[in-house]
């Protein structure tokens, strides 16, 4: 007989970051889930993540709830909808309070952020030429490549990266505030970063 799956609640929450780091991102659909809600920050319903994943509304809403446990999502509102009750929820860990943790899990978990965040980069990618939107701007930048350096070019490389990203996570947040200010929507903007020592594939 399997054993059953250890569901986290608010009494036996792991206590330790790392192992609830862990638990949030070793799941594929949680992972998806963070991901969702936190680029860009928004509030959802189970419902409506299991229609954009395509996903069964009873799966998602599982992981859902798991998340919220992990306290990475809590509850903010429930809305009637034809006879039932909708749950909205809202994240409450970004990406950006990770990093520690981060660089304490064990690789296998690492493996699994890494191959996740990859499918959703090129998910977001083919979302964006599908829609026409990526070719609806003239700055709009897609650019591979894999080189030979040495190891002070690929210091240089991975500082430049890292620079960009805290660029960028920057004029996200001053976006948001104007958003904020102004009520407008605004316009998603979609990036992939990745800079990693590569290795070539067996032919």
């Amino acid at each position: 007989m399997a054993a059953k799956e250890s569901k986290p609640t608010r009494h036996n929450r792991p206590k330790s970051p790392i192992l609830g780091l862990g638990m949030a991102i070793s799941h594929p659909v949680r992972f998806r889930i963070i991901t969702a809600m936190n680029a860009p920050e928004r509030n959802a319903s189970p419902k409506e993540l299991a229609e954009e994943f395509d996903l069964d509304v009873k799966r998602v809403a599982y992981h859902v709830r798991e998340l919220t446990a992990l306290g990475y999502l809590e509850l903010i509102d429930t809305e009637p909808r034809r006879g039932s009750i909708e749950h909205v929820y809202r994240p409450v860990q970004g990406f950006k309070a990770w990093w520690h943790e981060w660089s304490e899990l064990f690789p296998a978990f690492k493996r699994i952020v890494a191959a996740s965040a990859l499918r959703l980069g090129v998910e977001a990618i083919g979302a964006s030429i599908d829609s026409g939107r990526f070719e609806a701007r003239e700055d709009s930048v897609l650019a591979q490549d894999t080189f030979r350096t040495d190891e002070r070019g690929a210091a240089e490389a991975a500082k430049v990266l890292a620079k960009t990203l805290e660029d960028l996570m920057a004029i996200s947040d001053d976006a948001k505030a104007r958003l904020s200010e102004t009520h407008e929507q605004g316009i998603l903007f979609s990036y992939v970063i990745s800079g990693f020592e590569g290795a070539l594939r067996p032919i």
